[in-house]
């Protein structure tokens, strides 16, 4: 059943349950230091549940090495999506994935 998904950008973190396990959507463009991801619980959910992180270069060195990174951008009213990895472990599984 498709859901309505909001943006968290006023309460930088939202949770949703997926069944099986929760997403976490952090928007941390308001972030002011990387410190405050703390705050927001992001040791836990890494570790406990799917994370999509919004703006995850204000993490800074605290962002995670184990990673895909997805980069959403439009051209000419076409959204393109890149799928990357950040290990080969990850790269593996991506490659099942197409």
């Amino acid at each position: 059943m498709a859901e309505e998904v909001p943006s968290p950008t006023f309460t930088l973190v939202q949770m949703y349950d997926a069944g099986a396990f929760d997403i976490f959507h952090y928007d941390l463009y308001r972030l002011k230091s990387p410190m405050e991801i703390f705050e927001l619980g992001v040791d836990e959910a890494f570790f406990s549940a799917v994370s999509l992180v919004e703006w995850p270069e204000k993490m800074e060195s605290f962002a995670p090495r184990d990673m895909w990174r997805i980069e959403i951008s439009v051209e000419d009213d076409i959204r393109k999506i890149k799928v990357t990895a950040t290990t080969d472990e990850k790269m593996n599984r991506l490659q099942n994935v197409r």
